[in-house]
């Protein structure tokens, strides 16, 4: 039924039908030609599906009586850095799923992984940024990880360096140590390591006038992340109007500024502070 509804979707759901055909799962082969016909904008909910009913990543789907805070984390991260393959994208998704349930648990062992600077499976498929991704989405929970995820923020990988600033800003104010880098961060060569970074100070929200300062020097960053992606300046106001009123001395300077797109998006960020009666 659920493979019924996401027919519907759309056009393009051709490589995930070609994983699931791959994993020859019986339920997987009857929703291909289904899934065939499915959007980009459904491929969480269908990697979701997949991970569970059809057994894709070497196992049947759990049931309701398990827990994976039973499971090794430790485990999960060796099965994940030997998961590099191209069509397997569902095994890594369903560890990386594991992993956030488990939650604080998980903490040391995503520290540890991340310490393997020296490990090239890690590297592999994106494996490393993965793991910035679960401590992410473990959010504050994972604040022990904060120092092992500012040596992150060096690594020579950009995608690498916005997993990690993600992963900062996931953790909230308790990332606080971070935000030296970070502002080092917004003149980074990669958009989306500028991107992350500006995220980042917003959610921080830690020394909040160098933040802004390099916040409303970002304003002018016009480069887009994609065809309908905001542009890395809409990240940098988005974090001004979260840093709230410690940000208003540096947007009021911004309003004198050179750039005529830094002016009005600090005349935006201030109305949005302080929005008219």
């Amino acid at each position: 039924a659920v493979a019924c509804e996401l027919g519907q979707v759309g056009p393009s759901g051709r490589r995930t039908v070609r994983e699931t055909e791959a994993h020859q799962s019986p339920r997987g082969s009857e929703a291909c030609p289904r899934l065939m016909r499915a959007g980009a904008a459904c491929a969480v909910v269908m990697l979701a599906l997949l991970a569970g009913i059809a057994g894709c990543w070497g196992g049947a789907a759990p049931q309701n009586g398990g827990s994976p805070r039973e499971a090794n984390a430790e485990k999960l991260i060796e099965k994940l850095a030997n998961t590099t393959g191209d069509g397997q994208y569902l095994q890594r998704y369903a560890i990386l799923e594991e992993l956030v349930g488990m939650g604080k648990k998980a903490v040391p062992a995503l520290i540890k992984a991340l310490g393997r600077t020296q490990d090239p499976l890690l590297d592999k498929a994106n494996n490393r940024f993965h793991i910035a991704q679960a401590l992410a989405r473990i959010g504050p929970d994972a604040s022990d990880a904060v120092p092992a995820l500012i040596q992150t923020l060096r690594h020579p990988d950009g995608v690498v360096r916005a997993g990690a600033a993600e992963a900062l800003a996931g953790i909230g104010p308790a990332a606080q140590d971070a935000v030296p880098l970070l502002i080092k961060a917004l003149q980074d060569p990669g958009a989306s390591v500028r991107k992350e970074a500006a995220a980042a100070l917003g959610a921080i929200r830690a020394r909040p006038k160098e933040s802004s300062r390099a916040l409303v020097e970002l304003l002018g960053d016009n480069t887009s992340l994609g065809r309908t992606a905001p542009s890395v300046s809409y990240y940098a106001s988005e974090s001004l109007i979260s840093i709230g009123p410690p940000a208003v001395p540096a947007l009021i300077d911004g309003l004198r500024h050179s750039n005529s797109d830094i002016c009005g998006r600090c005349a935006t960020a201030l109305g949005e502070i302080y929005p008219p009666p």
